[in-house]
């Protein structure tokens, strides 16, 4: 409860369900500047934990769908960190992985590539992580390919990622 009581943490939960489904039907309709202005309001009234590294994820969603590919990084980033906090590495993956389209238009391929590579070597076989590790692992495949890399190395990624896919 914050100082100004249980009332005031009900009704704050309350307004972030609300901003949040705004945001939501916002992006449906193709407006991710709206989406972004409803998740911004919940993210003022949200300050830890995991709604917030959520809020924080789709903010820089919306950010990259505007075409804003920087700031949309930098808010990812942050939603990152968040993760990491937690603890949750699943999360960490699955952001680093979608950062890797506006990490390369921004011409910042090769870091995007050390990012996944990082990420990856972090996973742990055979856990809650494997959807994150198949996230990874794609857009690593994308990267590489991208990069001009042995088109081996990326097909042997898409078909670490295929496995993983399969077995869920």
């Amino acid at each position: 409860a914050t100082a100004a009581g249980p009332e005031a943490d009900s009704l704050a939960a309350r307004a972030r369900d609300w901003l949040s489904a705004a945001a939501d039907r916002a992006l449906s309709l193709g407006s991710p500047e709206q989406s972004l202005a409803f998740l911004e309001q919940a993210l003022s009234i949200t300050l830890s934990g995991e709604e917030r590294a959520s809020l924080l994820c789709r903010a820089g969603e919306s950010l990259m769908r505007a075409g804003r590919l920087e700031e949309g990084v930098v808010r990812s980033e942050e939603a990152i960190a968040a993760c990491r906090e937690l603890g949750q590495l699943a999360p960490v993956a699955r952001i680093t992985a979608r950062l890797q389209r506006p990490l390369a238009t921004l011409g910042r391929l090769s870091e995007s590539i050390e990012r996944l590579e990082a990420v990856r070597a972090e996973l742990p076989e055979g856990s809650d992580a494997d959807l994150g590790r198949a996230d990874v692992d794609v857009a690593l495949a994308y990267a590489r390919r991208d990069a001009g890399d042995e088109p081996d190395a990326s097909l042997r990624l898409a078909e670490e990622a295929l496995a993983i896919a399969e077995r869920m």
